[in-house]
């Protein structure tokens, strides 16, 4: 079979471990208690740093207080005089007469206008003094002339065209008959059955019993 000749049983081997194991082997000495960070890490003695700002120490004076501060002797105060009030002059009316001018009055006076003149013409309809004619400007234009009369236009008659009707369109004569063959098959001749009986077996049967064999061998070698 083509399954058993392409997948051939081979041998199988167990794998054995690269890595190599690490066991656990505990301290024979005791616990110090010091861990690799305070070895590492050792604490140091550190000394205040020393500060860059000035001394701002008060200035204390043995002399007793005498009371004066500089706000006392830069503000001493003064003699003021004593404002003179003067006296409000009293209302008294006006002798004179009101003449009831006022400003407005005075810079708005009337003045002296003429009537302004207009500019639209007279509306003033022409009129003759000769008597009437009887002649007017419709009767001028509108003059009446000799006309003929209206000829009917008369059709012209059928008249039968000359020859026979051949009854050809231009479809028939575009697509004419065509004597037809028969197509011959594209298929290909030959064909690919092996001679011989079926035996029942097929690619995929034998795929799946090669699977299951392989499984079987797989779990066999675990178990060992």
């Amino acid at each position: 079979m083509f399954v058993s000749a392409d997948y051939p049983q081979w041998g199988l081997q167990k794998q054995e471990r690269l890595t190599a194991r690490n066991d656990y082997m505990p301290p024979t000495s005791p616990f110090e208690g010091n861990s690799r960070y305070k070895s590492d890490f050792p604490m140091h003695a550190r000394t205040p740093r020393q500060s860059f700002k000035p001394m701002e120490n008060t200035i204390h004076s043995d002399a007793p207080f005498e009371g004066t501060t500089e706000a006392r002797k830069s503000y001493v105060q003064h003699a003021v005089p004593r404002r003179e009030t003067r006296e409000k002059p009293t209302w008294e009316p006006s002798t004179a007469r009101m003449d009831g001018m006022s400003t407005s009055r005075k810079d708005y006076g009337p003045k002296e206008g003429m009537k302004q003149t207009s500019y639209k013409p007279e509306t003033v309809a022409f009129r003759s003094t000769e008597p009437f004619d009887g002649w007017s400007t419709q009767r001028a234009d509108y003059v009446g002339r000799p006309a003929e009369r209206v000829r009917r236009h008369e059709p012209e008659t059928y008249r039968k065209p000359e020859g026979e009707l051949e009854f050809n369109t231009t479809a028939k004569m575009a697509y004419t008959r065509k004597p037809m063959e028969k197509t011959t098959p594209i298929k290909p001749q030959e064909t690919h059955v092996t001679p011989g009986k079926f035996e029942g077996m097929s690619t995929n049967q034998v795929s799946w019993d090669f699977i299951y064999l392989f499984i079987y061998f797989m779990n066999q070698h675990s178990v060992q």
